[in-house]
């Protein structure tokens, strides 16, 4: 018998205009990992869009590859494992925002 558990995900809110969910998983590289789907996000971020971490406002730059960001800047992309990711080129995004894992995330479309 394995002492393993295994702990659900919880599941992202998910609209055209809005995606919602939180931080599940802080890699040892500070960056951020969420629950919202990689192509949700890639989907939405095709346009101007804002991203709210705990309430606050993160100026995030939304790139393919950490290499897009200069070093030291807030971005946002695709994870390896196909979700959201708020990361720090070179730095810690845990450390730099004071967040973890419960976090909660809210990706909205800006308007036009």
């Amino acid at each position: 018998m394995s002492d393993w558990v295994r702990l659900a995900v919880p599941e992202p809110v998910l609209t055209a205009e809005q995606l919602g969910g939180e931080v599940i998983f802080v890699d040892a590289f500070g960056n951020l990992i969420t629950n919202i789907p990689g192509e949700a996000f890639a989907r939405l971020a095709d346009q101007p869009v804002s991203i709210v971490l705990a309430e606050r406002a993160v100026p995030c730059v939304c790139v393919r590859t950490y290499g897009e960001a200069p070093s030291g800047t807030l971005a946002a992309l695709v994870s390896s494992v196909d979700t959201l990711e708020i990361a720090v080129t070179q730095g810690s995004a845990a450390r730099m925002l004071g967040m973890g894992v419960g976090t909660a995330v809210t990706v909205s479309r800006l308007e036009r």
